[in-house]
């Protein structure tokens, strides 16, 4: 994996939040809503977890980076629906 920060996104109904990250060994949200995130190297799955605005309790998510592509896409479920997460690298 190449890119070292991104920018992870969560888009829905009533929700449009992006929370940027570092993904050096140690992975650092830069973002503004708390979140705590894990990515394996080898295979890019991530996983993690994001306290959504207005809401207390975290909400968790996961999915998978495509390593060539350094693109990533996953779904956050919250309730009854399901909110697509992209991840994209940042220069």
């Amino acid at each position: 994996m190449q890119a070292t920060a991104g920018n992870l996104t969560f888009t829905g109904p009533g929700l449009a939040l992006t929370n940027q990250v570092s993904l050096s060994k140690q992975i650092k949200n830069l973002g503004p809503a708390k979140m705590n995130l894990s990515l394996n190297h080898n295979n890019g799955v991530f996983k993690g977890s994001v306290v959504i605005p207005g809401q207390t309790r975290p909400q968790s998510f996961r999915g998978v980076i495509l390593l060539n592509e350094l693109m990533g896409f996953g779904f956050l479920p919250i309730g009854e629906r399901t909110v697509p997460v992209t991840f994209e690298p940042v220069p």
